[in-house]
């Protein structure tokens, strides 16, 4: 059986998706580890110091993990 590729890769930057109801935002973040469509993986928004777990859903789509 063959791996799915990683949606989105370590140093890449891919969108961000969070809200709820009809306020929804999206942002620009950069991917902090590889990750397929389901997995938690560490982002860091552009000027932010921290960084936090984002769902992936897609080629280069996050959500906020929940």
């Amino acid at each position: 059986m063959v791996e799915p590729a990683p949606a989105v890769l370590r140093g890449e930057w891919a969108s961000l998706r969070a809200g709820a109801g009809a306020v929804r935002t999206e942002a620009r973040v950069q991917v902090l580890q590889d990750g397929k469509v389901g997995d938690s993986v560490r982002v860091r928004a552009s000027a932010a110091a921290s960084s936090f777990l984002a769902k992936v859903t897609g080629d280069g789509q996050l959500e906020v993990a929940q």
